[in-house]
């Protein structure tokens, strides 16, 4: 262009004498150039403010809120909508904007409504089907509108699941000082189609010398071609031929090209840093976190302040995440632990822990005591696939697999099989397993081996025990058990006949019996009183059963019940007596286990946190702990004996109302919908209660009923949620306004003062951005480390409030606190820093909180408090004061009793100044009017021999 001008000023120099001729081709070229000219500028700052347009929507799009936004239903609109109001915010070229699901439905809108005619879900599902952006131009009542379609992608499955839409008002697109031009001019925008977009200038309908050229974007393809038309009237174009028209087209030209020299060499300084933090932050966004950099910082001014500001972000946003990863490492450990406690537990157990794959090929977890049952360690098990289905017995590999394949989801299955050691050993093992389905695994198997061995032995011994004295019985017509007969008519009353069982108890032969007295049986530990009945029933001739401790001729002891009966003669005298031995010695053993198992369970049953109701076969309460009646207030008499009809209203009576009572008997009978339920408790106390019931497989109980109280994990979950998802949006709101301006003045120009501003308002966020940062650390420590994280001196409360009033003062300010402190000094024994910090938190509430003025006042107080003398510090303001509800949410993290956002602050200054005190062994305690005012006071253990203020 330089060139040409050049040119074809040097002609006209050269030529100037040429006439009329020679003047109006010099003007016709002058006015061609300069259309030309401007239709560049103007296609410039189109394709700009198109490619701004496309940047912007592309990066709203971007988001990982937005995305997130798609999958969630209920609070997407909550989520999306402050973000699209601040990203469009002074973008007067944009109508509306909104965010549309796959489906076509509108997530969140912000802006005017879309123009009528517009088919948000058509728009959307062409962008959702071709996965491109999508651009459509409309004519309405107002002008023609532009909307821009861009994808959203959602991350986790990479899909696109949405669309960003955006309706432009396309006159916006063309710059406003084109009427100021000389010679005046129009342009206008026209699609490929001929529709008009946007027009600016005076329209000719006269002979009118005109340049059209197109204008490209980043995605021509997808935008169409379009127009534009620049055009001025051929009469206005030669009206200024006149005499000195050649100078002063030379002077205009130098001008200009001087103009342009400078504009060029201006332009290049500018853009330089602007450059650099662009391509700074786009190596953020791609590469994350770590590809942030320093910026190189060029001269003085608001740029090299910008690119400062930039760098002490980028070194903020790498610390924080640094610490993050130490707070996650530390998990981990923590994490790491507790695995390795949870397997030395299960490792301790003597039953074999398992979990495997349904068909018992792959096991995922065997415990230690694999190797003491099966004679395999658990790392060949897990290691080996297939290695426990060949060690289980070939006869029972079948009903295994169908009690598997049986087995329902959730329920507790049992079966008893034989299993082949590699040492080729047998033993038996009771089998207790459950079928479970988990996200990450799929169905799993989950469950226990227990060694009977030795209780299928001895049942079995039993068995072939019972069926030789059947044999026995049917041979020598006498009894399954030991048979003793003696002879009462010889002196000592001694043994004439034994039969094999006896010989078999007792270990004497029948040659060794005979002519004996029973006597020998007996031992130190034989029962006097038992021995005495059994002689009473010989003299007197009757029927008795004693059950006496006797001893084998081994030594070793047995338990013998034994029956003895008279037998009488022809004549009716008694002459022998028949006794049947029984021995019961596993019988007295297993009485002795059961009664030792019910002390151990009824010990457990009455420690236990948790309650434990018991059903009979009728469905009646048998059994209720002591937990039970702790949690609802009812009496054991109260309980026992009623139906689960019953019970459910008794509970019912207990429940809160807005919470219904899931009952245990439902119409139609449902026993599979009540199984675990959530009651929540008003009387006697406030309390939630997670209600479990499972069936027993039979006998004298039919069905447990499990409680167990939930109310502290439930408020924990609580406030874990609702302190994430208040600091998540406390640290996103100035997060929002540090990248969204540094955004802005990253891509567009602004006049200095506009800069300054947005430059002010970016580090006024980052400021708040790292107050609050500093909070949560100082609250994280605190917590952390309690009194660890103090540094403990003795001295003086007195001193340290002056202190801290000092510090903070304001040069100039009206306002002043009146410090009523006495003369003595109150010492106490704390960290002097972090006293002051609470005491300066305190002093910052009364003045934000009193915006209108009032006195504030700093106050010496002591009291006696749980048996120790305490001194404190109390700080009143008259400022506006609390209402009842906001003052029992005072000390709560985030919440500010001013929601306007007139006051500044972080909602965190009073849970500090709590925990501070709190880890001084202290107190914080706060009354407030609504209104008038407010008294914060912190008290503090007084030092040993302190002596007390006058």
């Amino acid at each position: 262009m330089l060139a040409s001008l050049a040119l074809t000023l040097s002609l006209l120099t050269i030529f100037g004498a040429a006439g009329y001729l020679a003047l109006r081709m010099s003007e016709m070229r002058r006015t061609q150039a300069l259309l030309d000219s401007a239709a560049q500028a103007t296609r410039r700052e189109i394709e700009r403010e198109l490619s701004f347009i496309e940047n912007l929507i592309a990066g709203v799009a971007g988001q990982a809120l937005v995305s997130n936004a798609l999958s969630d239903s209920r609070h997407g609109d909550d989520l999306v909508y402050p973000f699209l109001r601040d990203t469009l915010r002074g973008h007067s070229e944009f109508s509306s904007i909104a965010l549309i699901n796959y489906r076509g439905d509108i997530v969140s809108a912000f802006g005017q409504a879309f123009s009528t005619g517009v088919s948000l879900p058509t728009i959307a599902q062409a962008v959702v089907d071709t996965q491109k952006p999508h651009t459509l131009f409309i004519k309405t009542q107002n002008g023609s509108h532009m909307l821009r379609a861009w994808p959203v992608v959602y991350l986790p499955t990479g899909n696109v699941e949405g669309a960003i839409v955006a309706e432009v008002i396309a006159q916006k697109l063309l710059p406003l000082e084109l009427a100021n031009q000389t010679p005046p001019f129009s342009v206008t925008l026209l699609t490929e189609s001929g529709l008009p977009l946007a027009s600016r200038g005076a329209l000719f309908y006269e002979d009118t010398i005109r340049v059209e050229m197109p204008v490209t974007t980043a995605s021509p393809a997808d935008f169409g071609a379009i127009r534009l038309i620049t055009e001025t009237p051929r009469a206005t174009a030669l009206a200024p031929l006149k005499q000195l028209q050649l100078l002063y087209t030379l002077m205009a030209l130098v001008a200009v090209a001087t103009s342009i020299f400078f504009s060029r060499r201006m332009a290049s300084r500018i853009a330089s840093p602007i450059e650099a933090l662009r391509d700074a932050a786009r190596r953020a966004t791609i590469e994350g976190h770590a590809a942030l950099q320093s910026v190189p910082v060029f001269g003085q001014g608001e740029l090299a302040d910008l690119a400062n500001s930039f760098n002490a972000m980028s070194l903020s946003l790498q610390e924080s995440h640094a610490e993050l990863e130490a707070r996650v490492e530390g998990r981990t450990i923590e994490l790491r632990r507790a695995r390795e406690q949870i397997k030395s537990i299960l490792d301790s157990v003597a039953e074999v822990v398992y979990s495997s794959s349904p068909t018992l090929q792959e096991f995922l977890f065997v415990s230690a005591s694999s190797t003491s049952l099966l004679g395999v360690p658990p790392e060949r098990l897990t290691a080996t696939p297939g290695l426990w289905l060949s060690m289980i017995h070939p006869d029972d590999t079948a009903a295994v697999r169908a009690a598997h394949e049986a087995a329902s989801q959730g329920q507790v299955s049992e079966i008893e099989y034989r299993i082949q050691r590699p040492d080729g050993q047998i033993r038996w093992v009771r089998n207790r397993f459950q079928l479970q389905a988990t996200r990450e695994q799929g169905i799993r198997v989950s469950g226990t081996l227990a060694d009977i061995t030795a209780a299928i032995e001895a049942d079995i011994a039993r068995r072939r025990a019972e069926e030789t004295l059947r044999t026995l019985h049917r041979a020598i017509q006498a009894s399954s058990a030991g048979v003793i007969i003696t002879d009462t008519t010889e002196p000592d009353n001694p043994v004439i006949m034994v039969n094999p069982a006896f010989e078999r108890i007792t270990g004497y032969t029948q040659q060794e019996v005979l002519g004996r007295n029973c006597r020998f049986l007996q031992g130190p530990d034989t029962s006097d009183s038992e021995i005495k009945r059994l002689k009473q029933a010989i003299e007197n001739k009757t029927d008795c059963k004693v059950i006496l401790k006797n001893y084998r001729k081994n030594g070793a002891p047995f338990w013998n019940e034994l029956s003895i009966a008279p037998v009488e003669d022809a004549q009716g005298h008694i002459t022998q007596f028949v006794g049947i031995m029984n021995e019961i010695t596993a019988l007295v053993d297993y009485q002795h286990q059961i009664i030792q198992w019910g002390e151990r369970l009824d010990a457990i049953f009455t420690l236990s946190p948790d309650g434990f109701v018991s059903l009979d076969a009728k469905g009646r309460i048998t059994f209720a702990n002591p937990a039970v009646m702790r949690m609802t207030g009812l009496s054991s008499s109260a309980l026992l004996g009623l139906d689960q009809a019953g019970f459910d209203q008794l509970m019912q009576q207990l429940a809160d109302p807005s919470h219904p009572y899931p009952t245990l008997v439902s119409d139609p009978p449902t026993p599979e919908a009540h199984r675990e339920a959530l009651i929540y408790l008003i009387r006697p106390q406030p309390i939630i209660l997670k209600r479990i019931q499972r069936s027993a497989a039979g006998g004298a109980v039919s069905s447990i009923i499990y409680f167990h109280d939930m109310t502290r994990e439930m408020e924990v979950d609580r406030m874990k949620s609702e302190f994430l998802s208040t600091a998540a949006h406390e640290l996103r709101t100035p997060m929002a306004s540090v990248m969204g301006f540094s955004e802005l003045l990253l891509h567009r120009e602004f006049p200095r003062e506009m800069q300054r501003e947005y430059l002010e308002i970016i580090h006024r966020q980052a400021k708040r951005l790292t107050s609050l940062l500093n909070d949560l650390l100082d609250l994280a420590r605190i917590e952390a480390r309690r009194r660890g994280a103090l540094v403990i001196g003795r001295h003086s409360l007195t001193q340290i409030a002056k202190e801290a009033v000092a510090a903070l003062m304001v040069p100039g300010d009206a306002r002043s606190v009146e410090m009523h402190l006495p003369a003595t000094a109150l010492e106490v024994e704390a960290d002097a820093v972090k006293i002051a910090q609470a005491l300066t938190n305190l002093l910052s509430n009364a003045y934000k909180y009193s915006p209108k003025g009032g006195k504030i006042a700093i106050t010496a107080v002591e009291r006696d408090h749980a048996g120790a003398h305490q001194v404190g510090i109390a700080v009143r303001d008259e400022g506006i004061g609390m209402t009842s509800a906001q003052l029992s949410r005072a000390f709560e993290r985030f919440f500010r009793a001013d929601d306007t956002g007139a006051i500044p602050g972080t909602g965190l200054g009073l849970s500090l100044v709590k925990e501070i005190i709190e880890t001084h062994g202290g107190e914080v305690t706060l009354t407030s009017e609504f209104g008038k005012g407010t008294v914060a006071t912190i008290w503090l253990p007084l030092a040993k021999s302190t002596p007390l203020a006058a």
